[in-house]
């Protein structure tokens, strides 16, 4: 098996002691993280790599977004989010062939590669494109089809979304797994989630579905049910599966101990709920109810860019305006919610999110010797406030290093982006 040893780095292993070592070596065997320790980089027959003036860290996790839809960036902005979809986001997706959303789910995991993402967890249309995407491009993904039962009357949809969970579960991918994907409450009825929540249950599949994104999402919930979306999705069944809630900005103390009971992983969005006005994410309320956040980009279409250091910055700062309180999210959670906060939203705490021995080798090696970063301070603070994307050097998934020193080591980024620049041309709306 192939062996990296990697050295020079602050490393902040994003562990349960909290510290920052800055003398240790990290030593990666096949797909797996085999040390962790102070001493010399030496192991006979392995690649090394300098982390001198490096900041390393777990692999950062997406876990929200929407791969396909890149090519829709800078096409349907500074509109209000029920404009945004039916007029601009639902016309473009449905132009889109499955070819087209093969490539612009390359072009969106190349850029997250770029920003030291090596995880995420998507929903899109014609998700066999964005599985051989990832294949191609090497990130770990969960990937479930967008379902909507008003673009699905007759459940065929549904259906084959069941069929390609389940022939994908048999195949046990080490990168690729499929989950159920009931967009919202408002798009589905009772008897469609009925139907998906019964193939979850004979799968074991999880759930990824937005949640209170608005308060005209709210109001027409508690206009219908007589309850908010949280507690009719319990009432469903569907919060019993285990679930990644995107968004769930509109929250109240009620709501927020369901998901703590249920263990619901909420998924902060800031840039994309600052765009669309959809409101503030409770982020510390959640915390303090026992609710995991992890932090997501959601779509280039509703954000513009896919990187999750970004979403880092944006939750501290959102927070801390929203609450009034300037302690509010501090940069130590944002960093949580971006690996171990992710690591939870894939189901995966046991392997993902830390730097220890046993875990899955899917490293970020992010640059912290630039003007922007300097002089040296606290590299936790430095992550969140002072980084960019374009800091990051190396990008290990699985043992596999497929970024180094801020270039691809086995893509051709170039005919991605030419083969999306006419994809983005002929779907425009």
């Amino acid at each position: 098996m192939d062996r990296i040893v990697i050295d020079g780095a602050t490393l902040i292993p994003c562990d349960d002691d909290g510290q920052v070592l800055e003398n240790a070596v990290v030593g990666v065997e096949g797909d797996r993280i085999t040390f962790v320790r102070d001493g010399e980089p030496h192991w006979e027959g392995a690649r090394h790599i300098d982390g001198s003036g490096c900041i390393l860290i777990p692999g950062l996790i997406n876990a929200h977004t929407h791969v396909a839809m890149t090519v829709m960036r800078g096409s349907a902005d500074d509109l209000s989010l029920m404009d945004w979809l039916s007029d601009k986001v639902w016309p473009m997706e449905m132009a889109m062939s499955d070819e087209d959303r093969y490539w612009a789910s390359k072009l969106a995991m190349l850029e997250m590669l770029k920003s030291g993402i090596t995880c995420f967890l998507d929903m899109s249309l014609g998700t066999e494109g964005v599985a051989k995407a990832c294949l191609e491009t090497g990130l770990r993904a969960r990937i479930c089809e967008a379902l909507l039962e008003t673009q699905d009357p007759d459940r065929k949809r549904l259906d084959a979304a069941v069929e390609q969970l389940a022939s994908w579960k048999a195949r046990a991918h080490p990168l690729v797994d499929f989950d159920l994907g009931p967009h919202a409450l408002y798009t589905c009825t009772r008897p469609y989630m009925d139907r998906m929540m019964e193939a979850a249950r004979d799968l074991d599949a999880r759930i990824q579905i937005h949640v209170a994104e608005t308060t005209v999402e709210l109001d027409e919930c508690r206009r219908k049910y007589g309850m908010t979306p949280v507690e009719v999705l319990e009432e469903w069944g569907v919060l019993h599966q285990p679930t990644t809630a995107a968004h769930c900005i509109h929250l109240n103390e009620r709501d927020r101990e369901i998901f703590a009971k249920c263990g619901v992983t909420a998924v902060h969005n800031p840039s994309s709920n600052m765009k669309l006005a959809a409101g503030i994410m409770g982020a510390e309320a959640l915390l303090a109810a026992g609710v995991t956040v992890a932090l997501g980009t959601d779509s280039s279409a509703s954000n513009n860019n896919l990187s999750i250091l970004g979403e880092m910055r944006r939750a501290s700062l959102l927070q801390k305006a929203g609450d009034g309180d300037a302690t509010s999210f501090g940069a130590g959670k944002a960093l949580f919610a971006a690996t171990r906060g992710g690591a939870a939203a894939v189901g995966r705490s046991d392997e993902l999110g830390q730097i220890r021995e046993g875990y899955l080798a899917d490293l970020t090696l992010i640059r912290a010797d630039g003007l922007h970063s300097w002089p040296p301070a606290d590299p936790i603070s430095h992550l969140t406030y002072a980084l960019r994307a374009d800091d990051v050097d190396t990008v290990i998934v699985g043992g596999r290093v497929l970024l180094h020193r801020g270039e691809f080591t086995e893509i051709d980024s170039q005919e991605v982006m030419a083969r999306c620049r006419e994809i983005a041309t002929h779907i425009r709306v």
